[in-house]
């Protein structure tokens, strides 16, 4: 906002004296950012792969996530600094999943390495989490 500000008041005159103003006014922009936190490390029996971010999303301002651990393959969402177990989606511990997120239906495409299977989850959201699972495969 404040480049197009600069280009319209000085739009017919020398460009030094934008460069100048840029010089003198820009350290005064406040940075946009967001802070980092640290959150609690789960142990998983699968890596993310080359797409981790197809594992991960955002839904009703909550984090979500599909990965397993050692008890098989979870639907895990984040609650403050923790990810919390919310659904079993599979009892198979070496799956790698992809998600889709449309609307309040996310699918979840599971394929395991081991015995080469894949299955074809639906997950609704209803209220606060994921309510029902529904297998296609």
């Amino acid at each position: 906002m404040i480049k197009f500000l600069i280009i319209r008041k000085f739009k017919n005159s020398y460009p030094i004296i934008v460069v100048v103003y840029l010089l003198i006014y820009t350290p005064l922009i406040k940075p946009q950012y967001f802070s980092a936190t640290s959150i609690n490390s789960i142990d998983v029996t699968q890596t993310t792969g080359e797409k981790p971010q197809s594992k991960v999303w955002t839904n009703d301002g909550k984090w979500w996530m599909v990965i397993p651990d050692i008890n098989g393959t979870h639907l895990w969402y984040l609650n403050g600094a923790t990810w919390t177990n919310v659904l079993d989606l599979s009892s198979v511990t070496d799956t790698q999943a992809d998600c889709k997120v449309s609307g309040t239906v996310t699918y979840v495409l599971l394929f395991s390495p081991s015995n080469t299977s894949a299955d074809l989850i639906k997950l609704t959201y209803s209220g606060s989490t994921y309510t029902s699972v529904t297998s296609y495969l």
